[in-house]
């Protein structure tokens, strides 16, 4: 990866560790050499703050004693060593330079600027074995090959015990080189694809990571990818600051920044000039959990907060068995689910195949089909996403047991998740997508169903989000992973509940595919009455055209997705609300899991943000109010309850809590003033931004404490008033009064 990136490094003991004159730093890839150029400046101003005069002697000594770097392109070097010549002339009046006639510019070129691998433990650089107080740097982004990064390769394949990396990876590679270079007392600043803390293959590289360096702070720029970084598909960039752990003493928890798209204030070109942080956006991050290694602590950093933490542990707990083991327990064999077999179209492949001649006169699931239905149809399988089959070869290493989840009765499961769907007949199901496959009983049938409502439920959706890498983290569309939905926590279904659920998904079809029915019907007869009135024939097959999306109108799509999406929560809501009462879910847990998936998963979709930035409705106001009042009426042990009253206009909204010591319930009280609070709310924001560095700010909330009232101001968007919000209002409302400021 090459490109520039500005960033303040460091904190030390709750101190930002500032650079100080005549310390040695290293930046071990140059790219552009904007790092050492901004060190470089940021030294000349210590010494100008101090009232030192900087003579162009004085500024060559700096250059000479403070920087050094390192970088395999011989172009980069030169544009290196040119910024930095260029940045001490920046600094020398003309007449300075005419006083010393015998002011010689600095060799830097392999004095300085090194050309050469960093991973060569021969190369000029290396030989030195010279200890830096700072090394910062862009690591190369990509993976050790035979033919790209020889060096690298061969330094992890050396050290792959010591210090393991994921799937060879370049900059986790180089996470561990700078140890080699670093002073006991260093720092470390190194912009890393924020990849390295979710995926799967990085587990190890994550253990043994946090256990050897004391991680100071992690800034998590992933759902800033796109505004960033100019090319979608782009990996997601992290800050990793961090300095060799001391051996005798405990390391510190470590600080996870991880603000979000749609807290920045953007210019006129809709692209933030500085980073706003919100205190919301601060998470601390226990040393024991980060030697987990697991991808669900760096998710919850990024996405949740304790109460979505407390959540999925509890689920753990209420539901001990995984996915995996009830289908065991059920008697429907090991491994399961498992992905569709691995089938080729024919013997002519280096690969050894097996003929299966029993699979002519079948059909497979066609994924691609699928995700180009204008509607996607959740609980049955439209007949048009089923093509004949004509792959009748077996890859022998694959193995057979993708075979057996071809046969109905059967839950398809789409690796979008975004299809559970139950069927009782017989399709191949392709690599990649998921099965799980019960002998044809009756109770195996009822089973089956009510697997696939509990599989469909935004419960579900909550649990597998934070425990799969790419979802929220670098793709926006949904992805999950085989290994990941096996450990789905499935609750023990009595008969009677595995009834009433199985009744449930017939009665979510039936009403799917009759909304679907209709809707088609009305299109359809308002295409007919179209085409008639301008003469032309009807298209008899005009049915098949829908699914296809040259067949839909821009007026016709339009419609055609707001009935798609209304459909969608129609039916997710009956579901989710139903499987609660059945299953007897902890409301808390409903809730979380309900908000999160309708209401904060929107933030991974730019496209969506209108909807979770719109005013709240005064139903949702009133929700969150009761929630508010309710949970600090829970916490006072009803020794106090609290009165709530709201006052909101289109763009602001004012909430007050009155601490009284009567015993009744007090009403919400709901007041609308039509006066513009954008100045208002501009002042009070800026009011609330704390400066972090010359690119950075830190933005708190607004709580104003006055004798027995509560004040939270707040701008009028629906995401910053929901019930889940009421609850982590009402925690941050008591952790201020139990430890004040």
């Amino acid at each position: 990866m090459k490109g520039n990136f500005h960033v303040r490094f460091g904190e030390r003991g709750g101190e930002t560790h500032r650079l100080q004159s005549r310390k040695v730093r290293s930046a071990p890839t140059l790219r552009s050499g904007v790092f050492l150029v901004l060190v470089y400046r940021r030294l000349i101003e210590k010494e100008l703050q101090k009232g030192n005069p900087m003579s162009p002697n004085i500024l060559r000594d700096i250059l000479m004693e403070s920087i050094y770097g390192v970088e395999r392109e011989l172009d980069a070097c030169f544009v290196t060593e040119f910024s930095l010549i260029l940045t001490l002339l920046h600094y020398v009046k003309p007449s300075e330079l005419h006083k010393n006639r015998e002011f010689q510019f600095p060799s830097l070129h392999n004095q300085r600027i090194f050309e050469g691998d960093f991973f060569e433990s021969e190369s000029p650089f290396s030989e030195k074995k010279q200890k830096f107080d700072w090394i910062i740097g862009n690591p190369p982004w990509v993976k050790a090959t035979k033919k790209e990064q020889l060096s690298a390769g061969e330094w992890i394949d050396r050290n792959s015990t010591d210090y393991p990396v994921g799937d060879k990876s370049v900059a986790e590679a180089f996470s561990w080189r700078v140890k080699e270079f670093l002073q006991s007392d260093g720092l470390v600043g190194l912009l890393m694809p924020a990849t390295s803390l979710v995926n799967v293959k990085s587990k190890q590289y994550r253990q043994r990571f946090f256990s050897t360096f004391n991680v100071q702070r992690i800034t998590n720029f992933a759902n800033l990818r796109e505004v960033l970084f100019d090319k979608r598909g782009t990996l997601p960039a992290a800050t990793f600051i961090y300095q060799i752990a001391p051996r005798k003493t405990s390391s510190s928890p470590v600080v996870h920044y991880g603000p979000f798209s749609i807290n920045q204030v953007a210019d006129g070109n809709k692209r933030p000039w500085v980073i706003t942080i919100n205190e919301n956006e601060i998470q601390i991050v226990d040393l024991d959990e980060t030697l987990l290694g697991e991808t669900e602590t760096w998710k919850l950093a990024l996405w949740g907060n304790q109460r979505d933490k407390r959540a999925i542990e509890r689920l753990r707990y209420l539901y001990p068995n995984t996915l995996e083991s009830f289908c065991q327990l059920q008697g429907w064999g090991k491994k399961l689910p498992r992905e569709g077999a691995q089938l080729r179209y024919s013997s002519e492949t280096e690969e050894i195949v097996e003929y299966l001649p029993d699979l002519k006169d079948t059909h497979r699931f066609n994924s691609e089909k699928y995700n180009d239905l204008p509607i996607r149809p959740r609980f049955f399988v439209e007949p048009s996403t089923l093509e004949v089959n004509d792959k009748y070869y077996l890859r022998k290493r694959g193995g057979r047991s993708g075979l057996e989840i071809n046969k109905a009765p059967h839950i398809f499961l789409h690796p979008g998740w975004n299809c559970m769907v139950y069927s009782e007949q017989d399709f191949i199901v392709q690599p990649r997508q998921m099965g799980i496959s019960a002998s044809d009983t009756p109770q195996n049938k009822t089973l089956l169903k009510a697997l696939a409502a509990y599989l469909n439920s935004s419960l579900v959706t909550y649990y597998l989000f934070f425990n799969v890498p790419e979802w929220g983290f670098f793709r926006q569309r949904q992805s999950v992973v085989t290994t990941e939905v096996r450990r789905i926590p499935v609750p023990n279904i009595s008969p009677q509940q595995s009834m009433e659920l199985a009744d449930l998904y017939d009665t979510l079809a039936s009403f799917e595919q009759k909304e679907i029915k209709q809707f088609v019907s009305k299109l359809l007869a308002s295409r007919a009455n179209q085409l008639i009135f301008d003469g032309k024939p009807t298209d008899l097959d005009i049915l098949e055209s829908l699914y296809l999306p040259d067949g839909l109108s821009k007026s016709e799509k339009k419609k055609t997705d707001e009935f798609s999406d209304q459909l969608k929560r129609s039916l997710q809501d009956h579901l989710d609300q139903e499987l609660q009462e059945i299953l007897n879910l902890p409301t808390d847990i409903y809730l979380l899991s309900k908000e999160f998936t309708s209401t904060k998963l929107a933030l991974d979709t730019p496209s969506a943000w209108h909807e979770i930035t719109a005013p709240p409705s005064q139903d949702e106001l009133l929700y969150y109010a009761k929630e508010l009042r309710d949970e600090l009426d829970s916490f006072s042990m009803k020794a106090a309850h609290h009165r709530v009253s709201i006052t909101y206009s289109d763009e602001f909204i004012e909430c007050k809590v009155e601490i009284t010591n009567q015993q009744e319930l007090h009403p919400i009280s709901l007041e609308n003033i039509q006066l513009s609070n954008s100045s208002l709310f501009s002042e009070l924001r800026d009011s609330l931004q704390e400066p972090f560095s010359q690119w950075a700010y830190i933005q708190r909330g607004l709580r104003v404490f006055d004798g027995p009232n509560i004040y939270i101001y707040k701008p009028a968007r629906r995401i910053d008033w929901t019930r889940t919000q009421a609850l982590q209002d009402a925690t941050d409302i008591i952790n201020s009064v139990l430890v004040p400021a």
